[in-house]
């Protein structure tokens, strides 16, 4: 007896609300009483890893490796090709058609889990091994804004941060540094414009200006259920621009630009509950000396598919206004509040990921 699993027209990768169809052969050599023929379809997402934990036993201490692992069923599809009956020898092919849903995650494999779609068909036999087989396939989940419009963090926005320089007990002047963004929502591919305004009134050198986006895929969140919640998180450098400092008492305004690369790998984990994916841009003031530096860090959105209408080109194509560039302390945002985020890109889920504005 046999059971082989064809799909029809299918590639391997396909994209959320597709159709699949294919068929199941079976082959029976001989009169067999079977359950059923099913076919079903699984959107799975896993996580796992081991962490050592120290535990008293007698009074000794010891440690011991302790197993964390998520599970979650995200699709489920069920096809009932057959009932129970009984087969009499031959081959039989029983056909089959599915839609997916339009709201699928991407798939993913990283170190701590993985996300994986399958297609498999059963021969369900009484008392007895059942025969079956199994398809893997993969969903191209795009980050469409066109889907998210009202989601998009794309007015104009300002932050700041502020900074005593003190040395040998004596302070000087305060270090400010402002910060502009045309917008928090792009594309894979387009240019973030920036504009930083610093006022150094120190006695120290701002050595340098750092711009980077931390993210890609190893920016990916993986949480754990059993046997306790846990998260463990990886980041690596998305991109990076940098310009010279500010000497003691100076004064600097920067227009930078930060281009988003189109090889980076953005993950759509709508559906998902045990992975997230953020980016976060972060300008930092590199100041000399002992001191700590400076810095601003903000959630930013990233997509696949821009608007597509002309406000959304003109939103990305605004120069700063004056109002923008005002230096009215009042203006600025010394604590914005977090965007709201899709299930696409999430909010912090940790006390340490609220701290929006960092200044040391």
């Amino acid at each position: 007896m046999s059971c082989n699993l064809i799909l029809q027209d299918f590639g391997g990768t396909c994209d959320p609300g597709s159709s699949i169809s294919g068929y199941v052969v079976c082959t029976f050599q001989s009169n067999k009483n079977i359950r059923g023929l099913k076919v079903k379809v699984r959107g799975k997402e896993y996580t796992a890893w081991n962490e050592s934990e120290s535990y008293t036993e007698n009074g000794e201490s010891k440690t011991r490796d302790v197993s964390y692992s998520g599970h979650n069923t995200f699709l489920r599809i069920d096809i009932v090709l057959l009932g129970e009956n009984t087969m009499v020898p031959g081959q039989y092919e029983y056909p089959f058609t599915f839609t997916l849903p339009t709201n699928l995650p991407s798939n993913y494999e990283g170190i701590y889990g993985h996300v994986k779609y399958s297609i498999k068909a059963t021969v369900d036999l009484p008392f007895a091994m059942d025969y079956e087989e199994i398809r893997y396939f993969n969903v191209n989940a795009r980050i469409d804004f066109n889907q998210i419009r009202s989601e998009l963090p794309l007015a104009p926005i300002s932050y700041q941060d502020e900074k005593i320089i003190c040395c040998c007990c004596c302070a000087s002047g305060p270090i400010t540094l402002d910060v502009h963004l045309q917008k928090e929502a792009f594309v894979l591919g387009e240019v973030a414009r920036i504009r930083i305004v610093v006022s150094n009134l120190s006695n120290e050198n701002i050595q340098g200006m750092n711009v980077t986006l931390i993210g890609n895929f190893q920016t990916i969140i993986s949480i754990v259920t059993i046997p306790s919640t846990k998260e463990r998180a990886e980041s690596v450098l998305l991109a990076s621009t940098s310009d010279t400092g500010v000497g003691a008492h100076g004064e600097r305004t920067y227009d930078l630009e930060l281009q988003i690369p189109t090889s980076a790998v953005v993950y759509n984990f709508k559906q998902c509950t045990l992975f997230q994916q953020k980016f976060i841009l972060k300008i930092e003031a590199r100041i000399g000396g002992c001191h700590t530096n400076m810095d601003v860090k903000t959630y930013v959105m990233l997509g696949h598919i821009p608007l597509d209408d002309i406000q959304n080109q003109s939103i990305q194509n605004t120069p700063y206004s004056q109002s923008e560039m005002s230096t009215d302390p009042s203006s600025k945002l010394s604590d914005p509040p977090p965007p709201t985020y899709s299930d696409a890109v999430r909010a912090p889920s940790s006390e340490s990921d609220s701290a929006w504005v960092n200044f040391h």
